[in-house]
């Protein structure tokens, strides 16, 4: 499900008549919910647009505008003239966003009971609604249920589940361990830090014990968190969410949220409990990588966590930023499986999965 969530900031249009040309130049700078900005850009013939480009995507508001200006000022010193905004020219801002994440409920919906259910006409087999062991029985979780077993082609009842998520509000996960309640905590909301001062903290906590001498596995970037990574824009099929579950096998979860990103929060997931990880601070990340890569949480165990990426990078220099970001949140990810961040970088160029374990 996607949604336009883009408001006109302030657009420009300018003309060059002079012997025969006869061009255009437009420029809209576009807000989106999140606070950032982006500007896009259309010119040709006088009369005869083309399809809008985008100078910069989903920045901060000093970048958009220094964009805007400097697109606007270039094309005046090169004798363009201000004219009104034709009708004949639509606005980008009319279509969805095409970084709006791919799964969004209204609200959160409400469990199912113990015992057989119905979701959004998805006849589900027996379940439980499962509790904390962390907070005690008298204070138990139930922001979770789960199959009582584990539930035969189990990635085409999620697919069929997660279509439904937008009028159900129970975004369904493929479980591979029973036992969850050994990992679950009081539930929390998704964080209002910005993502960028998350990520830092993670990456400076998870890297402080780590040899200083040991530049190699960080390379090409040093002690330093590089800052987040820009959105992809290459797509994958359309059917890359149902290819990740077919690859998973387990029960069903439902969890009550507005975005797949808010599970981990929702439920207090401690997966990640030798890193101390907040689960509604990674519920902020989560929803990041939903917006910037089409990334959408699919498959959860023990200590393990799969994501589905509809925006997979499209090469390394796409790919290496992104290697940072989940080396901030999962360290093993690299230093007990690709290495270093090159190599790791290199396994997650067009890859439809990422996948996470915390030792």
């Amino acid at each position: 499900m996607t949604t336009d969530d883009r408001r006109t900031i302030e657009r420009a249009y300018l003309e060059f008549v002079e012997g025969t040309s006869s061009k255009f130049y437009a420029v809209v700078r576009l807000g989106h919910a999140d606070g950032t900005e982006s500007v896009h850009f259309n010119f040709g013939r006088i009369g005869f647009p083309r399809g809008w480009d985008e100078r910069v995507r989903r920045v901060g508001p000093a970048a958009a505008s220094a964009a805007y200006a400097s697109l606007v000022g270039e094309k005046r010193r090169k004798g363009y003239r201000d004219a009104a905004w034709p009708d004949s020219l639509a606005e980008p801002a009319g279509g969805p966003d095409p970084l709006a994440p791919p799964y969004v409920s209204g609200v959160a919906g409400i469990l199912p009971g113990e015992g057989a259910a119905i979701v959004g006409g998805v006849a589900l087999p027996s379940g439980t609604p499962v509790e904390s062991d962390l907070i005690g029985e008298r204070e138990g979780l139930r922001a979770l249920w789960l199959t009582d077993e584990p539930v035969p082609g189990v990635s085409a009842v999620w697919t069929r589940l997660a279509a439904a998520f937008p009028v159900t509000g129970l975004w369904p996960i493929i479980v591979d361990n029973p036992d969850l309640g050994d990992v679950l905590d009081r539930p929390a909301s998704p964080s209002a830090d910005p993502v960028a001062g998350i990520l830092e903290s993670c990456w400076e906590a998870n890297l402080g014990d780590m040899d200083e001498d040991a530049t190699e596995e960080l390379s090409p970037y040093s002690r330093g968190f590089p800052g987040p990574a820009a959105p992809t824009t290459g797509t994958s099929s359309a059917s890359v969410f149902t290819d990740v579950a077919a690859e998973l096998k387990g029960r069903i979860g439902l969890v009550a949220v507005a975005r797949p990103a808010d599970t981990v929060a929702a439920i207090g997931w401690q997966g990640w409990a030798n890193y101390g990880s907040d689960p509604g601070q990674m519920a902020a990340v989560f929803r990041s990588w939903e917006e910037r890569f089409g990334a959408v949480l699919v498959g959860l165990g023990f200590d393990t966590l799969v994501f589905a990426v509809a925006r997979p990078a499209r090469n390394q220099l796409e790919s290496t930023p992104i290697s940072a970001e989940h080396m901030a949140i999962c360290p093993d990810n690299v230093w007990q499986g690709a290495g270093s961040i090159r190599e790791y970088a290199a396994s997650l160029v067009h890859a439809q999965a990422w996948m996470f374990w915390w030792d």
